[in-house]
């Protein structure tokens, strides 16, 4: 009813009228009332991304703690310094969105030690939604998820199951479109969103052990059981030949937390008894979201499932780790 109003009102030929309306997230509906080019100037607004650093630059510089913590981290020959880091990070992540570099501080406002911080920046919110997965990301994640009903587990990606970007848009029947850009496959309505945030569990009850399937079945491949990358160019091509690493590396135990299956805990434990793997998953997990000299080697080494699962807060694997009568319970990884 308003919109139709201010409508009728922009249509005025006094040249006096003119009618400024924002809207987030939901700009179609103005666009569906102002259909008239002659009558409506579009212009997206976003922060610049020098602008969010300001921003992120002040919110750090007001806590005393967090400064405190950050100028403890003294070590040389670490690339950029800690607060740069932080800074660089956060404003490249938060897409032009203060709200959600607002959010990605206190995110990291949380830690309470360097390594905290360390791994805040690497687990921070990307989005007011979860980050959708670029088609790449996705075509792997499905032949993944195929490939973790199998027994034995392959131990090769199989590049013949790999499908097309075409038909993974097309299987969803309009529901979503690949950015020409960044190549993200995103919902095209942010009803749809909506929607299955509100009713996702009820329509995909099974969705987090699919998903969690997929991720231990693509850690599990034998290109990351031969240990990490010993560089950053044998890190981006091992990035670009498997584009769902990072995301399988960072996110599993976060969607293993959401599970009650035991099978998908074992397949975990397999997992990280390969001490090799463990570490080429630790490596991929700690990416930084930006590129310098060495960025590829900043990672805890002498990772063990227990270190994991205190990091992921999975206690019931925890459980399943002491069980099997291996955990060194004073073992440290090289953060400490």
């Amino acid at each position: 009813m308003l919109l139709s109003s201010l409508k009728d009102l922009a249509k005025l030929k006094n040249g006096r009228t003119w009618v400024f309306t924002t809207s987030r997230p939901h700009a179609q509906d103005i666009h569906r009332e102002f259909d008239d080019p002659s009558i409506i100037t579009r212009v997206d607004i976003s922060a610049r991304e020098a602008d969010v650093a300001m921003f992120v630059k002040q919110q750090l510089e007001n806590d005393d703690d967090l400064l405190e913590l950050i100028a403890a981290d003294g070590e040389p020959g670490y690339g950029p310094s800690l607060l740069d880091r932080i800074i660089c990070s956060t404003a490249r992540q938060a897409s032009g969105m203060f709200l959600l570099a607002a959010l990605q501080v206190e995110h990291i406002r949380a830690s309470a030690s360097i390594r905290d911080v360390n791994d805040a920046l690497t687990s921070m919110p990307t989005g007011l939604s979860d980050m959708p997965l670029t088609v790449d990301e996705l075509g792997h994640a499905l032949v993944a998820e195929e490939a973790g009903e199998a027994t034995p587990l392959p131990r090769q990606l199989d590049a013949t199951a790999l499908v097309k970007d075409k038909f993974i848009v097309n299987v969803c029947a309009g529901l979503v479109a690949v950015e020409p850009m960044s190549k993200r496959v995103r919902l095209v309505h942010a009803t749809a969103m909506e929607y299955l945030d509100q009713l996702g569990d009820r329509h995909f009850a099974l969705a987090e052990e699919r998903i969690t399937r997929a991720c231990l079945a693509y850690l599990s491949f034998d290109e990351f059981a031969n240990g990490p990358s010993p560089s950053d160019d044998s890190m981006e091509r091992r990035l670009e030949n498997f584009p769902f690493l990072q995301y399988a590396a960072k996110w599993w135990g976060w969607h293993l937390q959401k599970t009650r299956s035991l099978h998908l805990q074992e397949m975990a434990l397999m997992l990280l008894k390969n001490h090799r793997s463990s570490i080429s998953i630790s490596q991929a997990s700690h990416l930084p979201s930006f590129r310098f000299h060495n960025y590829s080697q900043l990672y805890p080494k002498n990772v063990n499932a227990l270190h994991v699962a205190a990091q992921f807060g999975l206690d019931e694997f925890a459980k399943s780790v002491l069980a099997d009568g291996n955990a060194d319970l004073d073992s440290e990884d090289s953060f400490g």
